[in-house]
């Protein structure tokens, strides 16, 4: 990929040859890409605006990428796997709307009761292994920031690269969410449990 007269052009690794284009307006400034899991498409971000573009290289074409839409239903991240994580930024952002919401996804999920109640007591005894890997990956990338590379490693085992990003994006779309349904003091709909904090 090179940038020349506000046009991006899109290389072929395999052949060296162009594969199509990007005609933009003004000097956009773009940041990391990389080729999309199935090979098809490139994301690109736009530095100056943290925009994620989608871009066919067959035809130059660019569309803003919904990374909230992506994260919450297009995602390749097994839904349960997201709704625990959603559950557990909820609880350590004691967010009743998002609670509310998840709590109602993960008994659709088939999630135990026994794992919603750890996770709004925050601890994770007796949780099977697969959900407290979840629990505790989420809780420590909020509280601590960090997390081990013990846990990255088992988790790029058990998702790989590119499912473990989407985990990682999931837990900071819901912090979002979180924050924004409380500072606006957004309460869960009456048919959603409500979080005691």
């Amino acid at each position: 990929m090179d940038e020349h007269d506000g046009r991006l052009r899109l290389w072929d690794p395999h052949t060296g040859k162009a594969r199509g284009e990007i005609k933009t307006h003004a000097r956009a400034w773009f940041g990391r890409f990389a080729l999309t899991p199935d090979g098809k498409a490139l994301l690109i971000v736009q530095t100056a605006t943290g925009k994620i573009f989608r871009v066919d290289p067959d035809t130059g074409v660019a569309t803003t990428v919904d990374l909230g839409g992506y994260v919450r239903f297009e995602g390749k991240l097994d839904h349960r796997v997201r709704v625990l994580a959603a559950m557990v930024v909820a609880r350590e952002f004691d967010c009743m709307y998002v609670w509310g919401a998840q709590t109602g996804q993960a008994r659709k999920q088939k999630v135990p009761e026994s794992t919603i109640t750890a996770i709004r007591e925050r601890h994770s005894r007796g949780l099977p292994p697969e959900d407290a890997q979840i629990v505790d990956f989420t809780r420590d990338l909020i509280n601590k920031h960090r997390v081990s590379d013990e846990v990255m490693s088992a988790l790029q085992k058990r998702f790989g690269n590119y499912q473990l990003v989407e985990l990682t994006g999931t837990i900071g779309y819901y912090s979002l969410l979180a924050m924004t349904a409380n500072a606006t003091e957004l309460e869960p709909a009456e048919h959603m449990e409500v979080l005691k904090t």
